[in-house]
């Protein structure tokens, strides 16, 4: 018997196939002479004349899409892929917006922001990490922490994610981290999953339905590291006020973050 919580399958499988299959069938709908051509683009996108004027660009944007249609009608079915895939989908449908229209200055056309919407709300759906799966150890007497973890709470739709404070002795031993481990910096463990800091951040962000189509972008190098010295930067100069721990034990203990 299924739990409340439970839902089938097939209703979620048959959206994303049909997501799918509308890349698809628009990616080989496009494969002919006029679309390869760059007519159909240069008519309809809003760029200035001098490159209007150029037919190449054009012929070479036409490949594109149907390059990009092509890619998300396959790369969301695939782990390794489907982070590329999420923001690539987001870049694609943002450009339709602000490109597709009468010209640079006119507001985005209402049917291509209806549209959007429609194809990206799917993309969820591809989320497959299971509820309850991670844990995420958070220094629990730190004013500071608790904001951020609140803001983590509110947005995981989803309750992929378990919140635990770094007070619980049983969950860090469990977890085999050292106490001054999680004081220092956000833990995230999960299945095959070890993850610290901004890592960790940047890892749930990656799973909440308000973030995952852009998170992904923080694991660029250039990105990445800058995330991480301000993580560090912030830890280090974070100002916490006293809060009571949760009791672990015979009393409870006064400890500023």
């Amino acid at each position: 018997m299924r739990t409340k919580e439970e839902v089938p399958a097939w209703p979620i499988v048959l959206c994303a196939v049909q997501l799918s299959l509308v890349y698809g069938f628009t990616a080989l709908a496009k494969i002919n002479p006029e679309f390869l051509s760059g007519s159909v683009l240069r008519g309809a996108l809003a760029l200035p004349a001098r490159l209007r004027r150029r037919p190449l660009l054009f012929r070479s944007l036409a490949i594109v899409v149907i390059a990009v249609e092509s890619f998300l009608a396959i790369g969301l079915w695939s782990t390794r892929l489907r982070p590329v895939a999420f923001v690539l989908g987001l870049g694609f449908h943002g450009s339709i917006l602000m490109t597709i229209r009468e010209n640079l200055f006119a507001p985005p056309d209402l049917d291509f922001v209806v549209f959007g919407l429609i194809a990206l709300g799917p993309y969820v759906l591809f989320l497959t990490e299971s509820p309850g799966s991670r844990i995420v150890i958070w220094d629990d007497r730190c004013s500071f922490c608790r904001r951020w973890i609140s803001w983590f709470r509110r947005f995981d739709w989803l309750g992929i994610h378990r919140f635990e404070g770094s007070s619980s002795v049983e969950l860090l031993n469990e977890a085999a981290i050292a106490p001054e481990e999680a004081d220092r910096e956000l833990q995230l463990r999960g299945p095959n999953l070890r993850r610290g800091g901004f890592d960790a951040v940047r890892t749930i962000l990656e799973v909440l339905p308000v973030s995952f189509l852009w998170a992904p972008l923080l694991a660029v190098p250039p990105i990445r590291w800058i995330g991480e010295r301000l993580y560090k930067a912030i830890a280090i100069r974070r100002k916490c006020t006293y809060v009571i721990s949760p009791p672990s034990g015979p009393g409870t203990k006064l400890r500023a973050g």
